[in-house]
């Protein structure tokens, strides 16, 4: 009600203050196909001493809307990629009159022998519903993996297991291209180079067009992809070195005719890196005697590679284009691990000592197909789009381990030796209709059917004895689990603009059946559950260059398939690992609140964010004599409020400094550790800071750090973590090439620390250590004779939002 009450009072004071300014409104299009043209900056400036008065950017349908403007004489200025500049003299604002452009023609540059790689743009854009991260502008993780490059995004942080966090919350859903994908998406960003991305979204508060999977949001990742005419290719060299090499190399090649593109790419990647680190953990066994044990490990992997895509797109005409596009996958990881154990009594007596070995070999396969047909109508921006996705990952773990155990004095005792064997696969099939339609000038409607099934399988075998060649099958560890699950979706948003204000509402129904099975036992564990999830954004413009956004978004966190999984891992015999069944989806309900505020040399953007979480799914630490276990079970309710400050200073030409600051809490009543239920605070920060310089010659520079002190969490702490880096950069053969050499983690320190909170019987510490420190040389080069061509297909990859965007100074 206090939401509706602003949004009421906002239209009144809009309504009042309007009327004593001018409006300038139009639209613009390519000059040969009459395409709108969008993403492109319009700037109204003096047009006697040429000064900036403020600037929007144009929408998907070419729209744009320049308001609070004084009286005076002005020009309009038009800059898009590919298209000649364009200057529009005489615009004169009079007695608070509107000047209405419409469909403002661009012309191509007749010739573009490149694209320009050292051409500086915005690294962090803001829309209505998203943040943007041009990854193509960032040196940070150019030289290593889509993951490393993910690394380096504001808000975003990857951890020692290499799960992706947003804003400090693993509970995010993550799309390749606008779309899911079957494989897991760290597996993917591991085999991908960071060079290759293009974007990355943030869409933190999504509207109800989206899939409402994910406490903390979206992040989409957009691939780099040619959009010239004519044949052009692009290749990427990366070579990296710490105690081992590893290098990643890709082709892309692109050709595009009046009616027909043809896309192909080729990748390859061989890296090998370490991990490794220590556990120490006390337990009180009875009323005197500790058992203290003290583990270090020491592990070693290596990763290859090979992948192969090709894509079709068909204009038919002006108004319908059919796609097709296959990307084909293999990986291969070959593993080893050393874990040594030393258990000792009160008076640090070595009481027992053993070790345990273990090779794994994985060898993995996945491929995505997907296709399509898009309609555009007669009228700009009233389209219908119908796209069919089917994806498949697969892999088969093959693990050997071997026991060694000794007493005291370190004289051998026994051994034990075991043979792992897993065969997981991840189906997952989508299918969407999309329409979209533009009622009036100002006022979009959208609606849309969405199907996705989800199917999960995992075959674990195993084997153990006293030595490798007498193994018996360990009945009570092998087991075949399968999760299969089904959503139909339909959803409906309608947006309006009211000049300053912009409103988008939503709601999305959607009927889920799931479906587990652990079928060597024969148990079945079936939930059906229809959700609705409304949606709203609001859009107000204070004044010249600022902004506040208001959103609010209902979502869910269903549990993963491994989450799910009642068999334990015994992978480490010491710290096992459960699944359980009976756990409830996650029910968050999100509000958002946003302020830009766009100056000559700096960007403010600051928001606020409050999650109420029902079914709250964590994990829970507990243990019986020596050995612990790590469930996960459903906590009951918490409230999330955070905040995030994004500061962004150019303090003279070609040089940039952003800082990204975050701070949340946690509030949630401890009832699953403690018969007190007592209210639980636990308080998170993390910051970076990056800071870049265009030099002379087509050199470049780049720093980065960033420093998360020690954080709250429940059962204990999280340690403190910080690290830097650089990058140079020059650009080389006629500014068709760049090569790049960066340094990541230069002061090694680059760790994963965990410490419970200690009890009268219990303490528990663990440190994790990783390849972070690497050195990488990395080589782009753009090839190829391009003209800008009649873009007849809209690209699927950047519709993740309203495309209602804020000025870009």
């Amino acid at each position: 009600m206090n939401f509706f009450k602003l949004l009421l009072l906002s239209l009144f004071i809009n309504a009042t203050v309007f009327a004593q300014n001018g409006f300038v409104t139009g639209s613009v299009v390519d000059e040969a196909t009459l395409e709108p043209l969008g993403y492109g900056t319009i700037t109204i400036n003096n047009e006697k001493d040429s000064t900036l008065l403020t600037g929007v950017i144009t929408d998907s349908t070419g729209q744009f809307n320049l308001t609070k403007i004084p009286d005076g004489n002005y020009y309009l200025a038009l800059k898009f990629i590919g298209y000649t500049e364009q200057k529009l003299s005489g615009v004169t604002i009079l007695k608070s009159n509107t000047v209405v452009y419409k469909n403002i023609a661009m012309s191509v540059d007749s010739e573009l022998d490149a694209v320009t790689v050292n051409g500086e743009k915005v690294l962090f854009e803001n829309k209505i519903d998203k943040k943007i991260f041009n990854a193509a502008e960032s040196m940070e993780g150019q030289g290593g993996t889509g993951l490393d490059m993910l690394k380096a995004v504001p808000l975003v942080t990857v951890d020692q297991n290499d799960n992706i966090l947003l804003r400090g919350d693993a509970n995010v859903t993550i799309f390749i291209n606008g779309r899911p994908t079957a494989i897991p998406a760290n597996e993917y960003l591991k085999q991908i180079p960071g060079s290759s991305i293009d974007k990355v979204e943030l869409i933190t508060n999504p509207s109800a067009k989206y899939d409402p999977e994910g406490m903390s949001g979206i992040i989409n990742i957009i691939l780099k992809k040619e959009k010239m005419s004519g044949f052009n290719g692009i290749i990427n060299s990366n070579f990296g070195y710490s105690k081992y090499h590893k290098s990643t190399n890709t082709l892309s090649l692109n050709y595009r005719s009046q009616n027909l593109n043809i896309s192909a790419s080729s990748s390859y990647s061989n890296r090998r890196t370490w991990y490794g680190g220590t556990l120490d953990r006390n337990v009180l066994l009875n009323d005197t005697l500790w058992d203290n044990l003290a583990q270090s490990d020491y592990g070693e992997r290596k990763n290859t590679s090979l992948s192969g895509q090709l894509g079709l797109d068909y204009f038919i005409n002006d108004k319908n284009a059919l796609y097709i596009n296959g990307t084909y996958r293999e990986a291969h990881n070959l593993g080893s691990r050393y874990i040594d154990y030393s258990n000792t009594d009160n008076n640090q007596i070595l009481t027992a000592f053993s070790q345990r070995t273990g090779n794994i070999d994985v060898p993995m396969r996945s491929y995505n197909i997907s296709g399509g047909w898009q309609k555009n109508f007669k009228k700009s921006g009233h389209n219908l789009d119908i796209d069919i996705n089917n994806s498949y990952f697969g892999m088969d773990a093959d693990e050997n381990l071997s026991h060694d155990f000794f007493d005291g004095n370190k004289e051998f005792s026994y051994s034990s030796a075991q043979n792992a064997k897993e065969l997981k696969g991840f189906t997952t099939t989508l299918a969407k209709l999309d329409y979209t339609l533009p009622i009036t000038d100002s006022l979009n409607l959208e609606a849309g059917v969405h199907y996705t099934n989800r199917l999960s399988t995992d075959d674990f075998f195993s084997a153990s004895g006293e030595t490798a060649d007498a193994l018996v099958e360990d009945l009570g560890i092998s087991n075949y689990f399968s999760y299969n699950q089904k959503t139909i979706a339909s959803y409906g948003a309608m947006s309006k603009q009211f000049k300053k204000i912009g409103v988008k509402v939503g709601l999305r129904v959607e009927q889920t059946y799931t479906d587990a099975k652990l079928i060597s036992s024969n148990e079945t564990f079936k939930n059906v559950y229809l959700k609705l999830f409304p949606s709203i954004h609001f859009n107000y413009k204070l004044k010249e260059n600022s902004e506040l956004q208001l959103s609010y978004s209902k979502r869910i966190n269903r549990p993963e398939d491994h989450q799910l999984n009642p068999f334990t891992n015994y992978s480490d015999p010491l710290v096992l690992n459960t699944g359980n069944p009976f756990l409830l989806p996650e029910e968050i309900h999100v509000n958002e609140i946003s302020y830009l505020k766009y100056l000559k040399k700096i960007t403010i953007n600051l928001s606020a964010y409050h999650r109420v979480i029902k079914n709250m799914i964590r994990k829970n630490l507990s243990y019986n004599g020596t050995q612990s276990t790590v469930s996960i079970i459903n906590l009951g309710s918490s409230n999330l409020s955070g905040t995030d400050l994004i500061l962004t200073y150019k303090p003279m030409k070609g040089v940039r400094i952003m800082s990204t600051t975050s701070l949340w809490n946690t509030s949630t009543l401890d009832t699953a550790f403690s018969d007190t239920g007592e209210q639980l605070n636990l308080l998170g920060f993390t910051t970076r800071l990056n800071a870049s310089a265009q030099l002379k010659m087509g050199w470049s520079l780049q720093l980065w750090s960033s420093y998360t002190p020690k954080q709250v969490v429940l059962q204990g702490y999280i340690l403190q973590n910080y690290g830097g880096g650089m990058a140079f950069a020059k650009t080389v053969l006629n500014k068709k090439g760049r090569v790049t050499l960066s340094v990541v983690d230069v002061l090694n320190s680059r760790q994963f620390g965990f410490e419970a909170i200690t009890t009268d019987s219990y303490t528990f510490n663990s440190v994790r250590n990783w390849e972070s420190r690497a050195v990488y040389l990395s080589f782009n080069y753009t090839f190829g004779k391009m003209t800008k061509g009649k873009s007849k297909r809209r690209s699927k990859d950047t519709k993740s939002g309203d495309d209602k965007s804020s000025p870009d100074m």
